[in-house]
């Protein structure tokens, strides 16, 4: 808007902060000028209804709008509001948040990752947080936030506002999100909410910290006067955690960040294909992370084992598996020999496991201290192929070749 236009709006929004009718009418046809092209039959679509997830199915009145902007006047000065409404007229793109709740690591102080992109420390309980976010849970596990991380992603959306179908029939698809790192893919409405948003990069913090990193619960957020914020209720929540919990948690370093950078980036240059394939092993990884039985753990291991090393599985997949791993993890004789022996160990539990659905003929005169430890090491062999695999940047295309140079 020229100067003139800003000045008439100044007027205009403190005749209407003293509750004057006629005031509030002329503020009414101001907006309505101003913003026609969104305008239909005096309502008007915000992208707050698409990124908060509760919106009316035909766009909101227009007093909303005004409304609004009245806010901000008592909040934050009268120049704040017209700045906010000049701002919607010439630039029509804003900024919100990503918000996750992670299991399986913590953090003592907010840490960046990528720009726009970072962890946070929660605050010390759910209430807390869901009054700081404006949301409600019910029957969630626990009111506790200790071992948890909060994972904040920068994101815009263009335009702000739209034109809205009456016929009740809108799906958002005219709102363009994006993003800001540059490091993740952007969604349209249909997939913003996906699992697959945080996957990768969870993943790669799962590796790094050698944690079973889960999304338990994500949302996305607009500050309360952000003029497009025309969305009354509490944020939607998708609620993500299943059953399992982490068994243990891992305090993130400055060194963990570091390698989860470059985990993620030596990921991002996968072929789609063994990416696929690797998404399988690091996914069965986690599992057995957080899996409560013994014998899970063991089926997830072995899966992720068979996947990496056996994919074919013909012929003798304890020994090829035992070989492989051995070679591919080891450089000297006697080291490969230990392995070779250790994995063949390993993949006669996970066979005791599948075939019999218990372990008691291998852990009988074990400790439970000794089959977590046995348990620990193989999925730490585990993760040292999956970031051996990543490290190279590709599956081995023929094992032969590995073996016998």
């Amino acid at each position: 808007m020229n100067t003139d236009r800003n000045q008439e709006l100044t007027q205009l929004l403190l005749a209407a902060s003293t509750d004057s009718a006629t005031a509030e009418s002329e503020l009414l046809d101001f907006i309505r000028e101003e913003l026609k092209e969104f305008i239909h039959e005096d309502r008007i679509e915000s992208a707050s209804s698409v990124i908060i997830g509760d919106r009316p199915p035909n766009g909101y009145p227009l007093e909303d709008l005004q409304n609004k902007l009245l806010e901000i006047v008592k909040d934050r000065g009268v120049e704040a509001a017209v700045s906010a409404f000049d701002r919607c007229t010439t630039d029509t793109q804003a900024s919100f948040q990503y918000w996750a709740l992670l299991e399986g690591i913590t953090i003592d102080e907010e840490t960046q990752i990528f720009d726009g992109v970072k962890l946070v420390p929660p605050p010390d309980s759910l209430l807390a947080l869901s009054q700081l976010f404006n949301f409600s849970l019910y029957e969630w596990r626990s009111n506790s936030l200790s071992e948890k991380i909060l994972l904040v992603i920068d994101a815009s959306v263009s335009p702000i506002f739209h034109k809205p179908d009456l016929r009740g029939f809108y799906t958002g698809a005219d709102f363009l999100f994006k993003e800001d790192s540059g490091k993740f893919p952007n969604f349209n409405e249909s997939t913003v909410y996906n699992d697959a948003f945080y996957t990768d990069l969870c993943q790669a913090l799962s590796l790094a910290c050698n944690s079973a990193v889960q999304i338990l619960l994500q949302w996305r957020f607009v500050k309360k006067n952000e003029i497009f914020n025309l969305t009354p209720g509490p944020a939607e929540i998708t609620q993500l955690g299943g059953g399992d919990l982490s068994a243990s948690f891992a305090e993130v370093k400055n060194c963990h960040i570091e390698k989860a950078k470059r985990i993620y980036d030596e990921f991002a240059k996968f072929n789609p294909s063994d990416k696929e394939k690797l998404l399988i092993v690091i996914d069965r990884w986690i599992k057995s992370k957080t899996s409560q039985e013994d014998v899970d753990r063991m089926i997830d291991l072995g899966i992720a084992l068979e996947s990496l090393y056996v994919p074919d599985s013909s012929g003798e997949i304890t020994f090829k598996l035992g070989v492989r791993a051995a070679f591919h993890l080891r450089d000297d004789l006697a080291n490969r020999k230990a392995l070779k022996k250790k994995f063949g160990e390993i993949y006669s539990w996970r066979s005791t496991a599948v075939h019999t659905g218990e372990l008691t003929q291998k852990t009988k005169k074990l400790s439970q201290e000794e089959i977590d430890e046995f348990i620990e090491e193989a999925q730490d062999y585990c993760r040292d192929s999956i970031l051996e695999i990543l490290k190279e940047g590709k599956f081995p295309t023929n094992w032969d070749d590995l073996i016998f140079g």
